[in-house]
């Protein structure tokens, strides 16, 4: 299941890795989940595996997100 990134064994807190496929199945487990954002953590999860085209999907999402930001409370609402 997910993997820890960590450099050495301090108690440091820690990011947390993932494959996509474990988190559609719904096979991550409560304790890595709790690793990724207990706490104690990072509050980072890193997902791996990702097919080519989510490099894409994140570019056109994090160009909207401007706009979306700035729309007025009216219109975000709606």
């Amino acid at each position: 299941m997910g993997s820890i990134a960590q450099e050495d064994s301090s108690e440091r807190p820690i990011a947390v890795s993932v494959s996509l496929q474990e988190l559609k199945d719904g096979t991550v487990s409560l304790e890595t989940l709790e690793q990724a954002f207990g706490p104690a953590s990072l509050g980072i999860i890193i997902v791996r595996d990702l097919p080519e085209h989510f490099a894409e999907l994140r570019h056109e999402v994090l160009s909207l997100s401007s706009y979306l930001a700035n729309l007025p409370a009216d219109e975000l609402g709606k």
